[in-house]
């Protein structure tokens, strides 16, 4: 059986058909004059919203309170990226970020019907973001980039972005994309209230061999300061002038070990250049064999020495590492081996990377030390001989060589005939 009642409004809901004792009951509205009461017992009700203000571009947390707002819902025209974080029946919270108006209407429904209408007051920001620098300053052709930018209240950037760089996605104070023309171009840089704060050159250049120098600091011309941070703030008027710490131009060194008919040698990933893998005592690879060119006439005298051209020979006659076009390297080819980052910790000892590379040998800077220097096929004219340029691995400078080796005066009373040879190491193209 089922009767249609009405009852006496209260503050206690109740459904509007009901079982009770067997007999079902359906309310059909309340007999007195509150009747409003039953059918909103369940409607949302705000009692605050907090904040009241907001900055503009700032990312803000808002809090509402009030009861029944499980079943709410909200709207913020002038605050963008609305995402709410927690919803329960007696709160709201979200954040969202305002816009460049002065104030704004936060609005929050119960079925399509408006249950609080708030005014938020929106202003600028008094913090300003002051960029002092910007890494790398020079960039690829058609090769991904990531640049970083850092300064003073970072928090306050909103965007950055680089002239014909396609892809750009800006997050955490860094732009990746990708140059898609050769020449300077413009990063132009923004606050979260608009303001264009910076403006800063990207070289972008066409495909390099070189490696990078491994200097992530900058100087002053002076001689005043050294290693300090490529940025503004440190640098002053000099900033911008790209230094190698600032550009850090040229490819990663990054190495790899590669193996052939059980033979190993090393792989530059940046410049696709293979190196020999020499080792202390190894057969045919040894590092503590020194060398001297044939045409130049000289004889091996004083320890272990052989002919450039003979080992040079021997490799490509044997396809080391499946390769047959072993030769001496260039001054810039080994000296692309170089970290120049390593050169104060190091303490004089060799800036090549010592897991792929880990017997070469040094000199102590004298120059009864000179025979571990390496030889490169770079020429120059010298005095009445023509030179060889070579390098010391410890320090990255160049010296001029005679083909011949060095004639150590200690040894010449032994061997008045002989000179004592450089070190090599040997390189090939990969094919």
């Amino acid at each position: 059986m089922k009767y249609n009642i009405k009852l006496p409004c209260s503050n206690i809901y109740l459904p509007s058909c009901f079982t009770m004792i067997g007999v079902g009951l359906c309310l059909m509205g309340c007999s007195g004059s509150n009747s409003s009461q039953v059918n909103n017992a369940l409607a949302a009700q705000v009692d605050s919203v907090q904040p009241l203000s907001a900055y503009i571009g700032d990312i803000t947390s808002f809090k509402v309170l009030g009861r029944n707002l499980d079943r709410a819902t909200i709207s913020f025209e002038e605050c963008q990226s609305l995402e709410i974080k927690q919803q329960s029946t007696t709160s709201i919270d979200f954040n969202c970020t305002p816009i460049n108006v002065s104030q704004g209407n936060l609005v929050v429904r119960n079925n399509n019907l408006v249950m609080k209408s708030q005014t938020i007051s929106f202003q600028q920001s008094t913090v300003k973001a002051t960029i002092s620098g910007v890494t790398p300053k020079l960039a690829v052709i058609d090769r991904a980039q990531k640049f970083a930018l850092f300064g003073t209240n970072m928090d306050q950037v909103k965007i950055a972005n680089i002239t014909n760089c396609s892809g750009a996605i800006f997050a955490n104070n860094e732009i990746s994309c990708t140059p898609t023309q050769v020449g300077e171009q413009l990063m132009k840089i923004w606050d979260k209230n608009n303001r264009l704060i910076s403006m800063e050159k990207i070289l972008v250049a066409l495909p390099t061999k070189v490696s990078k120098t491994g200097v992530t600091t900058c100087s002053l011309p002076d001689g005043t300061k050294s290693n300090l941070p490529c940025d503004k703030t440190n640098l002053g008027e000099f900033y911008g002038k790209l230094q190698d710490g600032e550009v850090q131009a040229g490819e990663d060194m990054v190495y790899e070990f590669v193996s052939y008919n059980n033979e190993v040698c090393v792989k530059d990933k940046g410049t696709g250049l293979v190196w020999e893998y020499v080792r202390n005592d190894a057969p045919n690879h040894d590092a503590n064999m020194k060398y001297i060119f044939r045409e130049s006439g000289g004889r091996c005298f004083g320890g272990k020495c052989e002919m450039v051209e003979d080992h040079l020979d021997s490799l490509n006659k044997a396809s080391y590492c499946g390769l047959t076009n072993w030769r001496v390297p260039t001054q810039s080819e080994l000296i692309s081996l170089i970290d120049y980052g390593k050169y104060r910790q190091n303490e004089g000892k060799p800036l090549v990377n010592a897991e792929y590379f880990p017997d070469i040998k040094y000199a102590d800077g004298h120059y009864a030390d000179g025979h571990d220097v390496y030889f490169t096929s770079s020429i120059m004219a010298s005095y009445d001989y023509d030179g060889i340029l070579g390098v010391f691995l410890n320090s990255g400078k160049s010296i001029i060589l005679h083909k011949r080796g060095f004639q150590d005066d200690e040894l010449t009373g032994m061997f008045p005939e002989g000179w004592v040879g450089y070190r090599l190491l040997a390189v090939a193209d990969s094919e």
